[in-house]
């Protein structure tokens, strides 16, 4: 079923919104109505926008917690699970397009190469009516409400009130520090509820995000590091099988847990350094990325990319 579902030429393969194709909601000129979106896929990204001039849109909250201020947008990326609040108002009457598109300025974060989670498609029309008398348009919200003492700035804390340090490193096999996983009664790592954490978060694919989600605990962003890392390469046969080098292309001698010895690796394979960088790219121009500061559950590590994260710890 889900091939089919999946295939093409059989053109059924859509983003439902609220379970229905296209679907319509209606709102009056000046008017401010609040969306809560949810991205209900695993792996498949949404970047959101509304296609005619006439309609604004302002962030409000990402995954259930509110941005120290709002702020105006011209579009949301949303990862697998991810959930933004965001406040629109049009200008004039007719019909306008919330839809989700490939946006080339995108690509360092989410890669062209990696199309088949990226989609080009309508979501909903907004059917914007004249009121029957003079009005004003609705301001947005101008204030939020604060956030909760365990979602305090963590950005400019002292080294010594950070009670515990953690590295998570993605590779091309589905692998977490170069193991896949286990089960539950085999952690990679413990802490304490209530203490401060910071981890660092790695992903060695040089073409494709890699998402990251931490049950029960939201974390702040805090910053875009120089990626030196090894990277993660899929065997150039067999593409199945993974090894790590380093930037200079020499086969790196910790390899995954399950690393294919037999198999006749390069011995010299540089990555393709296209995405890399994110540290010194001019970020706030495009909207994947993530505003340093905001707190969220679920994100994309980009190609070649490594990141700072949070948090206080809770059950």
């Amino acid at each position: 079923m889900e091939d089919w579902l999946m295939d093409p030429a059989n053109n059924v393969d859509y983003i439902l919104t609220n379970g229905q194709m296209w679907p319509t909601v209606t709102l009056t000129v000046g008017e401010v109505k609040r969306f809560r979106i949810l991205n209900a896929a695993t792996i498949e990204v949404l970047e959101i926008t509304i296609k005619e001039l006439g309609c604004q849109m302002m962030v409000l909250a990402w995954d259930g917690i509110y941005v120290d201020a709002p702020y105006r947008t011209r579009m949301v990326v949303l990862s697998g699970g991810a959930r933004v609040d965001v406040a629109v108002r049009c200008w004039f009457s007719g019909d306008f397009t919330m839809t989700t598109v490939m946006a080339e300025e995108n690509d360092p974060i989410l890669s062209s190469e990696y199309w088949q989670m990226r989609f080009d498609q309508d979501l909903l029309t907004l059917h914007v009516e004249e009121k029957a008398a003079v009005f004003d348009l609705e301001p947005f919200p101008t204030s939020l409400p604060a956030h909760p003492s365990y979602y305090r700035d963590l950005r400019r804390i002292d080294d010594s009130e950070i009670d515990g340090r953690f590295v998570i490193e993605f590779g091309p096999e589905h692998e977490v520090n170069r193991e896949h996983f286990k089960d539950a009664m085999y952690p990679r790592y413990k802490y304490e509820v209530g203490t401060i954490q910071e981890w660092y978060v790695i992903n060695t694919e040089q073409l494709k995000p890699h998402p990251l989600h931490i049950h029960v605990n939201h974390f702040q962003i805090i910053s875009y590091n120089e990626y030196t890392h090894p990277w993660g390469a899929l065997h150039p046969v067999n593409k199945t099988k993974s090894a790590y080098y380093d930037l200079q292309g020499n086969l790196c001698d910790q390899q995954f847990l399950h690393f294919a010895h037999n198999l006749d690796w390069p011995t010299s394979n540089p990555p393709n350094f296209k995405y890399h960088g994110h540290h010194n790219r001019s970020r706030d121009s495009i909207p994947g990325y993530i505003p340093l500061g905001e707190w969220r559950d679920t994100i994309n590590v980009p190609p070649l990319g490594s990141m700072t994260i949070r948090f206080v710890a809770d059950r």
